[in-house]
């Protein structure tokens, strides 16, 4: 793979084993991408950019589970959190 996700960087940081698996752009949910290596769904994990409302706050990396429903309400109780949201560029499809 040429192109390094943020979320490999910050496993690299860390010093994360991970393996990379590259798949048909026509894959659009991690859970997908589970059936198409393979794998079990509660072996992969998806990244999503959570874009926080506070004040000069940084954005969020956030790996879930490619099985898990993302609910945005559980944000608030992180520090600096109110509300947050999807980056305005580009929203993941539902």
């Amino acid at each position: 793979m040429s192109i390094k996700t943020n979320a490999m960087r910050v496993l690299d940081q860390r010093q994360v084993e991970y393996q990379v698996h590259e798949y048909s752009p026509e894959i659009h949910s991690a859970v997908e991408a589970a059936q198409a290596m393979g794998k079990p769904p509660e072996c992969v994990y998806k990244t999503l950019v959570v874009m926080r409302e506070a004040p000069r706050a940084k954005p969020l990396l956030v790996m879930v589970p490619a099985t898990a429903s993302w609910i945005c309400a559980c944000l608030p109780n992180l520090p600096a959190t109110r509300s947050c949201g999807w980056p305005h560029k580009k929203r993941p499809s539902r």
